[in-house]
């Protein structure tokens, strides 16, 4: 399915900005599941191109005069094709898939992730598509979606705690379990299309892969 995507961050300030630099990571990269036809990156200031180790095509900008506002605009063309797969090969991974076994600040383990985890020990040194569908299942029912419910330094020992959250923590609690359990795992943000035509949200979404 061929995609037109436009995406627009603006920042409002009470007093100009006099200098700023900001990391800009809004570009996706071809791959199995798409094809990026077209993209563009366009801000204020002086733009700088470049690729983290990761892969991940990313700009930074350096804004060098006052400012009461700053608009960052990405769009482009993508295309995408039917995929059931929520894993990723080691040919996209990047960095070693040791990276992906770290913990981080979102994702370390808990009691609750602990507990989770050691009930799902199946899933050790056996990463099946059934162990997956079912760990996603589990912390779906462990973790109510409920918007504005969590924040953006909550986390996966958070959500399961507190039973509610959103995307993003159901990506990190899949995260922490998969790599508690030895399996590499990473998370993945961009756009959830819900079937309606020239649909406009005002978050992106986020979900999770594991090789």
């Amino acid at each position: 399915m061929l995609f037109e995507i436009e995406h627009r961050t603006h920042y409002l300030y009470e007093e100009a900005v006099g200098a700023a630099g900001q990391y800009i990571r809004l570009s996706p990269s071809s791959g199995n599941s798409q094809t990026v036809h077209e993209w563009s990156v366009s801000a204020p200031g002086a733009i700088h191109r470049w690729q983290d180790c990761y892969g991940n095509i990313c700009h930074f900008r350096a804004i060098d005069r006052p400012r009461h506002d700053l608009n960052v605009i990405a769009r482009g063309v993508v295309d995408t094709v039917p995929s059931d797969s929520f894993c990723f090969d080691a040919a996209s991974a990047g960095p070693p898939l040791a990276a992906y076994l770290r913990q981080t600040s979102y994702t370390n383990p808990g009691e609750a992730v602990t507990d989770l985890a050691l009930s799902r020990e199946a899933l050790r040194g056996n990463c099946s598509a059934d162990g997956l569908v079912a760990l996603m299942q589990d912390l779906r029912e462990k973790i109510e979606y409920r918007t504005n419910s969590t924040h953006v330094e909550t986390t996966a020992e958070d959500a399961l705690r507190s039973g509610e959250g959103v995307c993003q923590d159901h990506a990190h609690a899949i995260i922490s379990v998969c790599r508690f359990l030895g399996l590499p795992a990473r998370y993945v943000s961009g756009y959830l299309w819900t079937g309606t035509p020239d649909a406009a949200f005002d978050a992106s979404h986020a979900w999770a892969e594991v090789y």
